[in-house]
């Protein structure tokens, strides 16, 4: 399953704007500028699509989107806290920082669950 969600997450990011289908022979997901695309479309087994169903570009914007802002605020928390430091920071930085904190960790558990809901619905096809 993990094997799936790296799939998934890799090709979220390699082609956001296009759909993405898996293609059985090259072992990886593949949109409409690659190779091998028509041949996996014009030939879906069942068991491909149930094993690895289609990515479309709204899944992998939202996927993005959780992705990039989870990456930012992490980066914004550390840079704060490496900046001005653990004992000098005031009560009200403190308190944003923490909130920033929350949002990339409830950012994580978006991302977790989108790409675990993706590949346990391919698995439970």
């Amino acid at each position: 399953m993990i094997e799936q969600m790296a799939h998934i997450a890799a090709e979220a990011f390699r082609e956001p704007q296009h759909q993405s289908v898996w293609h059985p022979g090259l072992k990886k997901y593949v949109c409409p500028k690659d190779r091998g695309y028509e041949e996996a479309v014009q030939n879906p087994s069942p068991q491909v699509i149930a094993s690895h169903p289609p990515i479309n570009p709204t899944f992998k914007l939202v996927f993005l989107t959780a992705a990039i802002g989870t990456a930012l605020f992490t980066v914004i928390c550390i840079g704060t806290h490496i900046w001005v430091g653990n004992e000098q920071m005031s009560s009200s930085l403190d308190r944003t920082v923490t909130a920033l904190l929350d949002m990339a960790k409830i950012g994580f558990g978006a991302i977790a669950g989108m790409l675990g809901g993706h590949a346990l619905n391919a698995t439970s096809g």
